[in-house]
């Protein structure tokens, strides 16, 4: 039966050294390997092994390192001897090669693919001749390219369904250290990848690192990471490469058979559960296959009955995992792994029940220690107290703490409860009024019975003596003790309290202060006696806690009487009731007062200026925002007139009315501009007054104005050689002030612009004079020594107003006579 392997064998050149000796390769002799326990395993027989067939990608490092001596000297041999192999049986019917190199970018590529040669000649051809050093080598190692074109291009589906059908797939790593691109971000990442994909799809990856043993050990960790396992690593130097050779070969293209390969079933300690627990995690080792020759195998399926992962939780009881491992060749090993899971408890006991006769007493209690089913090792008692020992009055327990046979430690526990003879007392509170007959009142209160169970009352006796419910008590506290004898000899005293308390009043009769803003007043709380403590509570809090802002104008007298001040700053206006609480003898009496703050009218708008659209139908509307109390009434002014409410006003700035104003109840004013020309704005009042005080803000309201140019157009005619300067007017109205710009020819010039020199022109003289041009903050423009033709070359000159509300514009025509 031929291997159905197709290897990619991924060779891993290492550093380029002299001097090795064949003792560097003596760890080559035994491949580390990640198996199970001893198995019975059936000694191979001598014979014929099948033959080989694989379809074999040689991904060789060529990068500068290696060396050309050491690659035509060693490599180059290498290679020729691992197509000569009989074991891996190199032919058109049996292994079939592919080559690729990975240095620098240039020759980093496929030199030839499955099927371009077949036979052995052909490949030993090749490597003598097409496989030069000065063709191939470079100076990078970006084994992650050729990892790329390995997995992308040569081997991308699963094996062994690349090259050729069900002919296992192998790659064969040749490299001199790690990964080097000329991005490093990259070329390690890109490697690790590649390789990790190759493996998930089964193809086989078989590395080897070359060169001296200290830099191998320096990338012998990272090589481990692309190949398929550790028993695929091999590491030599350049020249015993022929060492690892049949090693190599054998790795890969033997194929398994039944009998090959053995696992013992794997049997767990007891595990033992918590108490307070159901399940428990329990971890465990897959088992491992023992094969012959120390061999890995790769199997086509794996599955796990039940399909769980270690670690896994278990309740009680018996457990068997099985593993069942489908090798290639069609046939299956079975694998057992058996948990037994039990539970670790303590027993279960009744209290252990001890009496004494008094608070003070104590009692012997006895018990049987207790011990858990689980097997355990005593470790402490706690507190140290063993059977027999003394307890006083209450529950106890008395925890015995084992170590277990399942590694933790478990607490089973002793409770002890020691009881006694009890009496509950009784306790009677009543409160008279002031005036009741002779200061006494006749008080039932409920006598107190001792509680002691088996036990009977054989006597009584009261003190003060004949003391009975009903009796007439005055103010104060009265203590009736009842002395028991119980048939067990046992003396019990029991106690009955009556409280007689006289209520508390407040003679205060004034219920309603004013106090003015900025003023202070004092009231008094009078309590009916001199027993009673008083105590005022504002907005739910007791003054002298931690209390708001708004309670800084409260403070308490040495007297206890209040003292309220009205600052101007302070927020509180109106209606605020108070509460004096007289205490006395568990009891309050408490009367609410009402404070009326009278606050002085303030305005608290942030906004004075409005701006109106000059549209004559937008209305804008605006409030005086007004506090105080009494509510102020608020009056809006326009100079010396008081705006009427809910009616119109007219406004009118020099005789045109270009405004309509409209007060409101609700202290709003309404504001249109009707867009007639005239004034920009108005100044209004808000005018705010109560019994308190008054006040007042100016609001301004700006009306927005399109730009419009009041001057009138008109042609300027200037004679020929005029001395003299020109001045064009450019009145304007609107609000906000317009920018007047002049625009002539291709200028255009405002009040920051300043001068603009025109052409020379030469007079009579022969003087050459320059015109300019100016606009100043009136708008005008001002034309200097506009003398000919030549100097002023424009037919008009244009006036342009604008704002953000729009543009005005007016031309005036413009000539003058010519040079002469």
């Amino acid at each position: 039966m031929f291997c159905a392997l197709r290897v990619f064998f991924v060779l891993n050149l290492v550093s380029v050294a002299l001097g090795f000796s064949p003792r560097d390769f003596e760890e080559l002799e035994e491949w580390p390997r990640a198996v199970g326990g001893p198995a019975p395993v059936t000694p191979q027989t001598p014979g014929t092994p099948d033959a080989c067939k694989k379809d074999i990608l040689i991904l060789l490092d060529t990068s500068y390192s290696i060396g050309g001596n050491h690659f035509d000297n060693d490599v180059k041999p290498f290679l020729t001897k691992l197509v000569k192999s009989s074991k891996l049986n190199v032919g058109p019917h049996g292994t079939q090669l592919a080559l690729a190199t990975f240095s620098n970018k240039v020759n980093t590529q496929l030199r030839f693919g499955f099927g371009t040669h077949t036979m052995v000649k052909d490949y030993v051809d090749y490597i003598k001749n097409d496989l030069t050093w000065s063709k191939v080598s470079g100076d990078r190692t970006m084994t992650g390219v050729g990892a790329t074109i390995a997995d992308t291009k040569v081997f991308p589906q699963e094996s062994p369904l690349n090259a050729r059908p069900n002919i296992a797939d192998v790659v064969l790593l040749i490299t001199d250290g790690k990964p080097n691109g000329r991005k490093k971000c990259c070329e390690l990442e890109d490697a690790l990848h590649h390789t990790g994909s190759m493996k998930n799809r089964s193809i086989l990856i078989v590395g080897i690192a070359m060169g001296q043993p200290k830099i191998r050990k320096q990338f012998n960790e990272t090589l481990l990471k692309m190949v398929t396992s550790s028993a695929t690593l091999f590491n030599s130097d350049f020249i015993d490469l022929d060492k690892i050779l049949d090693q190599l070969v054998d790795a890969s293209c033997t194929p398994f058979k039944p009998g090959d390969c053995g696992c013992p079933t794997i049997q767990s300690q007891d595990v033992y559960i918590k108490p307070s627990r159901s399940t428990v995690d329990v971890s465990w080792v897959q088992p491992n296959l023992k094969c012959r020759n120390n061999r890995v195998p790769k199997f086509a399926a794996t599955t796990v009955n039940p399909n769980i992962v270690s670690p896994h939780a278990f309740g009680v009881g018996d457990h068997d995992i099985e593993y069942t491992y489908t090798f290639r060749g069609g046939f299956d090993l079975k694998c057992y792994v058996k948990i037994a899971v039990k539970s670790c408890t303590c027993p279960s006991l009744a209290p252990v029940v001890a009496y004494v006769s008094s608070d003070q007493g104590s009692a012997t209690a006895q018990w049987v220690a207790p011990v858990p089913n689980c097997g355990a090792t005593l470790k402490d008692i706690q507190p140290n107290k063993p059977s027999g020992s003394s307890f006083t009055l209450g529950s106890h327990t008395v925890n015995y703490v084992y170590t277990t046979a399942g590694g933790f430690d478990l607490t089973c526990g002793i409770n002890i409860q020691v009881r006694k003879c009890s009496c509950q007392n009784t306790r009677k509170s009543i409160y008279m009024m002031p005036d009741s007959p002779n200061g006494k009142m006749s008080v039932n209160w409920v006598v107190p019975k001792p509680v002691c169970p088996g036990q009977q009352i054989t006597r009584t006796l009261t003190q003060p003596l004949n003391m009975k419910p009903g009796a007439s008590v005055g103010v104060g506290n009265l203590v009736v003790w009842y002395y028991y004898g119980m048939s067990s000899g046992m003396n019990v005293r029991c106690a009955a309290t009556v409280i007689v308390r006289e209520n508390a009043t407040i003679n205060n009769g004034k219920r309603q202060y004013t106090i003015p803003d900025g003023g202070r007043i004092e009231i008094q709380c009078l309590p009916n006696n001199t027993n009673t403590t008083t105590t005022w509570k504002i907005f739910g809090k007791t003054l002298g806690e931690p209390i708001n802002d708004d309670l800084s104008n409260f403070n308490i007298s040495e007297n206890s009487s209040l003292i309220v001040t009205n600052s101007r700053n302070s927020s509180l206006q109106g209606l605020v009731n108070v509460t004096c609480i007289a205490s006395s003898n568990n009891t309050n009496f408490s009367r609410i007062i009402e404070i009326v703050f009278f606050k002085a009218p303030k305005i608290t708008n942030t906004k004075f200026i409005y701006d109106v659209p000059d549209d004559g139908s937008t209305k804008t509307t605006f409030s005086c925002d007004v506090t105080g109390f009494p509510q102020p009434e608020i009056q809006w002014m326009l100079g010396k007139v008081a705006l009427p409410t809910g009616a119109t006003y007219l406004v009118n700035i020099t005789n045109v009315p270009n405004a309509n104003l409209t007060a409101s109840n609700d202290g709003s004013l309404e504001v249109m501009s009707n867009s007639r020309d005239g004034g920009f704005g108005v100044d209004v009042v808000c005018f705010a007054n109560n019994t308190d005080g008054n006040t007042a803000e100016n609001f301004l309201v700006r009306f927005l104005k399109a730009p419009k140019i009041l001057s009138t157009m008109f042609d300027i005619a200037i004679p020929s050689e005029l001395v003299d300067y020109v001045w064009i007017p450019c009145q304007t109205l609107g609000y906000p002030r317009p920018l007047i710009e002049w625009v002539f020819g291709n200028v255009r010039i405002n009040g920051t612009s300043r001068k603009v020199n025109g052409i020379g022109c030469v007079i009579q003289n022969f003087e050459t004079i320059f015109s300019s041009y100016q606009v100043y903050e009136n708008g005008s423009l001002l034309i200097d020594n506009p003398y000919c033709a030549e100097q002023v070359p424009h037919e008009n000159f244009t006036c342009v107003a604008s704002s953000f509300l729009g543009v005005d514009t007016q031309s005036h025509a413009f000539s003058i006579g010519a040079c002469k």
